[in-house]
């Protein structure tokens, strides 16, 4: 979502998304990461005014079914140069910033979101349909900026060290995995592959898929980003259907588990952000000026439909 509402490509997702899900009984409204900012180039303090934009756009739809999860720029994002080059994400929010801007408004509004102390991340059932969807930070840090959100950890601002850190991987190995019989898990974050420990999350994902255990860990440049983790599955209850991503910004399947789909989503709105030789033009005020996936899980045949809204093409996934 651009900071100036006149220029964004959104302005009527809110309200087709809201007749769409009343129409045709759906619970969630779900976003895969940067949220509302356009470029690297926003500082910390832009945050709040931009979620205040994008929480009007999406006005129709009732906060207390947003599922919104952060990406990368969404409170870690900036530039400066340093020795004649630009260096990207010198300035961020701390984890309780982040929390406050982008899930403060989710607690107040939906009390049966389940936050980890961290409040970054969390998981929500929806009895009626047996779906666990599980929303995880894959930006956690712990690097907090001076009064302006700038780092000065060198190492940080060069690789933006995506993490899901110990506690939130111990949370999802033990609390969020922990489901009701005959639920599916719908796991939402945004970039997992490129998570520094996404060997943890993914040895987690596939023991309990394959109910088994798993014992991994994690040695990161920080004491906090470090993580050792120990499973047993064997007797675990539910099913994980797919892991869903943004952070490429564009349509496309991976195979990053052994058994757990990877599905890659598109921008909702930003036509400059598409990415892929599939990337379709939007077009302002006209039905392609957004894309937007309604997806329908048929747990008994085992597929995924993805209905396109918007600018793009159906799709069916076997899982």
């Amino acid at each position: 979502v651009d900071p100036d509402p006149s220029a964004s490509y959104t302005n009527n997702l809110g309200k087709v998304c809201a007749e769409v899900m009343h129409s045709c009984g759906i619970p969630f409204f779900a976003t895969g990461g940067d949220n509302c900012t356009q470029s690297s180039g926003y500082m910390p303090t832009v945050f709040k005014e931009n979620m205040k934009v994008l929480l009007q756009q999406l006005e129709p739809i009732p906060q207390r079914n947003i599922l919104l999860s952060v990406g990368n720029h969404d409170g870690a994002t900036g530039s400066c140069e340093e020795n004649g080059e630009t260096v990207f994400y010198r300035y961020q929010l701390s984890n309780e910033e982040r929390s406050s801007v982008f899930f403060d408004w989710q607690r107040e509004t939906n009390e049966y979101k389940h936050f980890d102390s961290d409040g970054t991340y969390y998981y929500i059932d929806d009895s009626v349909t047996k779906t666990r969807y599980i929303i995880l930070n894959s930006f956690w840090s712990q690097w907090e900026g001076d009064e302006y959100g700038f780092v000065s950890d060198v190492q940080h601002s060069l690789g933006h060290n995506p993490h899901f850190g110990p506690q939130q991987l111990q949370g999802f190995a033990s609390e969020a995995l922990d489901m009701p019989p005959n639920y599916g898990a719908i796991i939402i974050t945004h970039f997992a592959p490129d998570a520094k420990d996404f060997a943890v999350f993914k040895g987690i994902v596939d023991a309990f898929s394959n109910r088994s255990t798993y014992e991994g860990s994690y040695v990161g440049t920080e004491e906090w980003q470090s993580t050792q983790i120990a499973v047993n599955y064997r007797y675990a209850d539910g099913e994980i259907t797919a892991v869903f991503q943004g952070h490429n910004h564009e349509d496309a399947l991976h195979d990053f588990f052994e058994t757990v789909p990877c599905v890659n989503i598109t921008t909702a709105g930003a036509y400059w952000a598409t990415r892929g030789e599939t990337a379709l033009e939007r077009v302002k005020g006209t039905s392609s000026e957004f894309a937007v996936d309604v997806v329908t899980v048929d747990r008994d045949k085992r597929i995924i439909y993805l209905t396109r809204l918007g600018a793009g093409d159906d799709r069916i996934i076997p899982y």
